[in-house]
């Protein structure tokens, strides 16, 4: 039986991949995309002309490049896409070896033509690159396209579907669905989620499958809309619920024959940290990272494993998981009696608990929805535990009371460096650090300023949970 295909969209962060997905599917994702970035694969289901179509949406940002391989690998078919003004660039490189590797058959979309900019400067970028399109050498499929106003998009679906008839994908409605697992999260409502696109076979509910060597008897299915399904046939994507454990991502998922068994996955046993252990190896920081899905969850290890860190310093990932941030995850650095470290959020909230014991024992906790905000805190947090450079220090002189429960307006004078609106700071109070916080607003005279140079007095609205005292110093490393 005939099947839909399965198209993944590929290319530089910012070049339009998203947009043109929405324009397909007559929604607006990219509005609610933080930080105006994908940072999750999303697969979704689609009609053309009468033909079902399922698009992969892969990130573009370079510390999702594994979440992009997995988008490539389970297509019949991808899109590259190029930003007319923008031309081929590094995750553009990127996307094409993934292609090429794996040998997808794809169509390149040069968006932004609204943007009225000629096309040759970018032809002739993508064959440097190696990409020959048609009518320039070549025989790759192309079409100019503007996802804002829909110009050439239909001209693209259709080459879309002209390839996937070329490759005659079909399936066994009768065989055990079998397919692969592109994401999986966790929260306290839902529980465990895994999204999934269906390659062979018919997903049933009450169907046991295995992810690796993580099992569920299917509860649920719901399709790219959100609603629930009975069964899913194989081209369609879906969300699984039944799982008690998260699965692994970017692999196959299998239906179990009935009565087989797989052996659970063995349980990862913290490893408390001895403080010799420390000394021995230079200065370690931990990191506890938290996310709110699987590849996401990778994405953040590997961009913090990026972050720099001066000689003799080396940054440990202690624990990860999927899910919110708990007591238990603040707990780790209790156990093993260092706060030498910190605990990261992706997409994620911390409990009330695990706010309160992180600010009895001082451990930070910074959540936030854009990868760049959890590397810049990584970043903070390497520099206080080496001692790095201060960049700017004030001594606050009078406190104006607080905008909110976090906002407080501070009356200081720049006592070295300079105080930089924006800045993530660090509130010091006799030696001692008491909290961070960040910088809202920055003034002199009354008049708001970029920054304010030693030797000046300031007003400034320092967001913080500290509490934060006249005498304290408001210190940027």
């Amino acid at each position: 039986m005939k099947r839909p295909p399965i198209i993944a969209i590929v290319g530089h962060v910012d070049h339009g991949k998203t947009t043109l997905l929405d324009y397909v599917r007559k929604t607006n994702v990219v509005a609610g995309e933080a930080g105006g970035i994908t940072q999750a694969t999303h697969a979704y289901a689609v009609m053309h002309g009468g033909h079902p179509l399922t698009f992969i949406d892969t990130p573009g940002h370079e510390a999702f490049g594994a979440m992009r391989e997995r988008g490539a690998r389970v297509a019949d078919v991808a899109v590259l896409v190029v930003a007319s003004t923008d031309g081929v660039e590094d995750q553009t490189k990127e996307a094409i070896r993934v292609l090429e590797e794996t040998q997808t058959p794809y169509v390149v979309a040069l968006t932004k033509t609204d943007m009225n900019v000629p096309l040759e400067k970018v032809k002739s970028e993508l064959m440097q690159a190696g990409v020959l399109l048609e009518g320039f050498g070549g025989n790759v499929s192309w079409a100019g396209i503007s996802a804002k106003t829909g110009d050439g998009v239909d001209d693209l679906l259709d080459l879309i579907t002209l390839t996937a008839d070329v490759a005659n994908l079909e399936y066994d409605e009768a065989a055990p669905a079998l397919g692969y697992c592109i994401e999986a999260t966790k929260d306290s409502k839902r529980g465990v989620t895994a999204y999934v696109v269906v390659l062979e076979g018919v997903l049933k509910i009450g169907a046991e499958i295995a992810v690796g060597d993580v099992t569920a008897k299917v509860k649920a299915l719901e399709d790219s809309a959100g609603n629930r399904i009975a069964e899913c046939a194989a081209g369609l994507p879906c969300a699984v619920t039944g799982f008690k454990d998260v699965p692994p991502v970017g692999i196959a998922f299998r239906e179990l024959a009935k009565g087989e068994k797989v052996a659970p996955p063995a349980r990862a046993v913290p490893v408390v940290t001895r403080r010799s252990s420390a000394k021995e190896q230079g200065i370690v920081i931990n990191a506890i990272l938290k996310a709110d899905a699987q590849g996401p969850l990778e994405a953040l290890a590997s961009a913090i494993k990026a972050v720099a860190v001066p000689e003799g310093c080396v940054i440990r990932i202690a624990l990860t998981g999927v899910g919110d941030v708990t007591d238990g995850d603040v707990q780790w650095f209790v156990a093993s009696e260092t706060k030498q470290g910190i605990v990261l959020g992706f997409g994620v909230a911390a409990t009330k608990q695990a706010e309160y014991l992180a600010k009895a024992n001082r451990i930070e906790i910074t959540t936030s929805k854009v990868i760049y905000d959890l590397t810049d805190a990584m970043a903070m947090c390497v520099l206080r535990a080496t001692g790095g450079a201060i960049l700017g220090d004030l001594e606050v002189l009078a406190l104006f009371g607080n905008k909110g429960a976090k906002n407080h307006v501070i009356g200081g004078k720049v006592t070295a460096g300079e105080m930089k609106n924006g800045a993530k700071v660090i509130i010091i109070r006799a030696d001692a650090e008491v909290g961070t916080g960040m910088i809202d607003n920055l003034q002199t005279g009354k008049k708001e300023v970029g920054h304010v140079e030693a030797g000046n007095e300031c007003g400034l609205l320092v967001q913080s949970d500290a509490d934060i005292r006249v005498g304290d110093r408001i210190v940027i490393k």
